[in-house]
């Protein structure tokens, strides 16, 4: 199964690290958004135990 969504969040491809889904580097926007990515993936994995 595959999730796409949309966080109208725009990231150069340079900092994108495709294995883990996230953002490299320790900048505060990295931070940012990872600890989002990473609830909306837990959220995510939440929800489909009840599917």
């Amino acid at each position: 199964m595959i999730t796409q969504f949309s966080a109208k969040i725009e990231v150069p491809v340079r900092l994108w690290e495709i294995k883990g889904g996230r953002i490299q580097g320790k900048r505060v926007e990295a931070d940012r958004i990872n600890s989002v990515t990473t609830n909306w993936i837990f959220m995510r994995n939440w929800v489909q135990r009840f599917l």
